[in-house]
């Protein structure tokens, strides 16, 4: 009778485990995109030079490079890259694709208006939306 519960139970929990896998999927990927992005914003005010976000959609990448030598070209430690290929069925889409964190931590993008990133998950009908906004204020909001 006591393996008889314990067997019900045990399925009951990986059952709820599969099925609330992509709702932490995704908010995994949408903490970790933040993430990248406040780190980013104070390597640039405390080294008190820009920092580049660069967001690749085909390889699921937001890669992020201080110039901290300021020679101009990417040197080894010099960039941060998140990868969310080892994040299953996320999608992130951005407009637009790259910005810069000014030394005061400032955004600017190709426009004037906030970045958009999309984080995306391919199972649920649902996405996070990061906006860096151009005073450099990072916000994650669900859709």
């Amino acid at each position: 009778m006591v393996m008889g519960i314990i067997g019900i139970t045990a399925s009951t929990a990986a059952f709820q485990w599969v099925q609330n896998r992509p709702a932490h999927d995704l908010n995994q990927a949408g903490w970790a995109v933040m993430q990248q992005l406040r780190e980013a914003r104070s390597e640039s005010t405390r080294q008190g030079i820009p920092t580049v976000v660069t967001v690749d959609s085909s390889q699921r990448t937001i890669t992020t490079w201080t110039d901290t030598n300021r020679n101009g070209a990417r040197n080894p430690g010099e960039e941060n890259v998140l990868n969310l290929q080892d994040i299953p069925g996320i999608r992130i889409t951005a407009f637009p694709s790259t910005g810069t964190f000014s030394p005061l931590g400032t955004f600017s993008g190709t426009s004037l208006s906030p970045m958009y990133i999309f984080v995306q998950s391919t199972a649920l009908n649902q996405s996070k939306f990061v906006f860096i906004y151009p005073n450099g204020q990072i916000q994650l909001f669900d859709q």
